[in-house]
């Protein structure tokens, strides 16, 4: 008989809001999606309501649980790191780059880059040397491009493989055009780069002597692969982006692949400035879409634009009625952009001063009132992490990622702050370990997050 409550009439069509959560919850930035319409009969708005994915993981990286907590055992303290600028530059040139010049790349340097993966006939080698290593001297994983037009010199756009004993590239398929919506989420980075690269295992060349641990050892090699590539390719003025999803099936009939190849790791690249190279590239203006404009975009490449929610709005969790179901009548009213007119009101407490310097040293503004919102007065994710650091140390409490943007102004912040213990001596050490660490080490681990965009999540997130 269907059901009447989820079906609504906007602008003359009936429409079936089950049908856009579910094209919703396909997206990777969505772990749960609700759509409703708004509004009186005459004029009703659909409206989305989302609980994207990484948000857990911004706190979930931040609490670096890789590195064990022994604060109780017996420590020796090494002779400190010397950082010289050489050291420095090694840490700022591997990095994702996520914008690419759009001159063409010089094919000499594509060459000279891309033969990092030559393999190469020493005097007294039984085998082919390679710079990178591989299970049993097989060498199962092999690099794949496709090239978009006037990116590469000499280059026709399609897809190539690289051979790695004849140091040349094989055309497979010249009339491959990839579309944006194959990169799902990072849409954006994949449209400036120049070309993308894929490694694809061929488990036929390692399974018959490694067996069920053929694809691992593949992992690996692919491991070691992208780690020279990234390092290698600023010498040559290319910049690579790993990239952790997107839909190959679609194209996979393009690289004429046997059923025993499967994609392990992908990037895309492009031309960059070799001024990219000296300097932390977050500290660049974030040029990214918000999430509501990703999800617009991705929506209207699956519905009729009648379907395509209006508002987006991002919620911690959606409430849930006594019995589990999600509750709709206590959905939040979405708030329209312009409403809002927020009056400065200067810090007064010890508490709002301290957190108003921190915040105006981060987005280097003059004044930032308490009832000011971070992410309009120009605050991102990155720069978020760093006065969430700066506020933990400053004041000695726990601040999650959730904390602040659930209470993104001044005057939030101190009520969380004043309600929030002291850090024991144990976290007060670690705290200090914390200190001794860059921030930028710190952040670089949050801008491999590619795949997830997480500037333009929270950004959003405060907006709506």
């Amino acid at each position: 008989m269907g059901r009447e409550d989820f079906q609504v009439k906007v602008n003359g069509y009936r429409i079936e809001l089950g049908e856009i959560e579910t094209v919703l919850l396909k997206n990777p930035l969505i772990q749960e999606a609700v759509v409703t319409a708004i509004g009186d009969f005459e004029n009703k708005q659909l409206v989305a309501y989302i609980v994207p994915n990484p948000v857990e993981k911004i706190d979930f990286k931040l609490q670096q649980l890789g590195i064990r907590k022994d604060e109780g055992r017996k420590q020796i303290q090494l002779p400190q790191l010397q950082p010289d600028e050489n050291i420095n530059q090694a840490y700022l040139r591997r990095q994702s780059y996520r914008q690419f010049l759009q001159q063409p790349i010089n094919l000499n340097q594509f060459s000279q880059w891309i033969g990092s993966l030559a393999q190469m006939q020493l005097k007294d080698s039984p085998l082919p040397k390679y710079r990178y290593g591989s299970a049993g001297s097989l060498y199962p994983v092999q690099a794949y491009l496709h090239v978009k037009d006037n990116r590469i010199e000499g280059l026709e756009p399609g897809v190539y493989y690289y051979h790695p004993a004849n140091h040349n590239l094989i055309l497979l398929n010249q009339e491959s055009a990839i579309e944006n919506q194959v990169y799902s989420s990072n849409q954006e980075i994949f449209e400036k780069s120049g070309f993308s690269l894929f490694l694809i295992a061929e488990l036929a060349a390692i399974t018959p002597v490694y067996g069920d641990k053929a694809r691992d050892f593949c992992m690996l090699e692919a491991g070691y692969i992208s780690q020279l590539l990234m390092e290698t390719a600023p010498d040559f003025n290319i910049g690579l982006c790993p990239i952790g999803v997107l839909e190959f099936e679609t194209i996979r009939e393009w690289f004429n692949l046997q059923s025993t190849q499967i994609l392990l790791h992908s990037f895309v690249g492009g031309k960059i400035d070799p001024a990219w190279t000296q300097q932390w590239m977050s500290s660049e203006p974030q040029q990214s879409m918000s999430i509501s404009e990703r999800l617009r975009q991705y929506l209207q490449q699956k519905l009729p634009d009648y379907m395509v929610p209006s508002h987006y709005m991002l919620l911690d969790t959606l409430p849930l009625t006594s019995n589990g179901k999600i509750d709709r009548k206590a959905l939040p009213k979405p708030q329209l952009h312009g409403q809002s007119n927020v009056e400065y009101v200067a810090p007064e407490t010890e508490i709002e001063k301290k957190i108003a310097q921190i915040w105006q040293n981060a987005l280097k503004s003059e004044k930032i009132g308490i009832h000011d919102n971070f992410f309009e007065v120009g605050g991102n994710s990155l720069s978020a992490t760093q006065v969430i650091t700066q506020m933990r140390q400053a004041f000695q409490v726990e601040i999650t990622i959730r904390h602040f943007f659930e209470a993104p102004t001044i005057a939030e912040q101190a009520q969380v702050i004043q309600q929030q213990p002291k850090q024991t001596l144990a976290e007060e050490e670690t705290i200090k370990k914390v200190e001794r660490n860059s921030n930028e080490e710190i952040l670089e681990n949050l801008q491999e997050m590619s795949e997830e965009d997480v500037d333009a999540l929270l950004k959003q997130m405060m907006e709506e």
